[in-house]
């Protein structure tokens, strides 16, 4: 089963959250979520603690994988995204990062999916812990 790490690092209201994710504590990609907003389903970024991910279909079109037990929330997965306007509640995965239409944004979000899904060598499931960092 593998170890996954969230590292959230920059917070801003108007932006959402943006982290590191490791797997296995190596660097895999980055993050974008919605800004914390006392964890409301479908916009708020989830809480720091340890979740279980399971691996899942989005939307019935590609391999993605959801994180189970968030406390009050469902259907909260690990997807494609550039910024926080793509997610609800779910956590988004780019390369790099940048900026879209004027918003902070991670890049290369296609990319990022894939090489999240072979890191994870198709487990069925892992462990993800998520912590707030301090730092870029």
């Amino acid at each position: 089963m593998k170890y996954l790490q969230l590292k959230r690092c920059c917070h801003t209201d108007k932006y959402g959250v943006f982290g590191k994710l490791f797997i296995d504590n190596k660097f895999c990609c980055y993050t974008v979520e919605r800004p914390w907003q006392e964890n409301k389903p479908y916009v708020s970024c989830i809480p720091c603690r340890a979740y279980l991910i399971q691996k899942g279909t989005f939307r019935n079109e590609y391999e993605n994988y959801e994180i189970k037990n968030v406390p009050d929330r469902t259907h909260i997965e690990i997807h494609r995204a550039n910024v926080a306007d793509d997610v609800q509640g779910c956590i988004g995965l780019g390369l790099e990062l940048g900026v879209v239409d004027g918003k902070w944004a991670v890049l290369e979000s296609r990319a990022a999916m894939g090489r999240f899904v072979d890191e994870m060598q198709g487990d069925e499931y892992a462990v993800m812990v998520v912590t707030n960092e301090k730092g870029p």
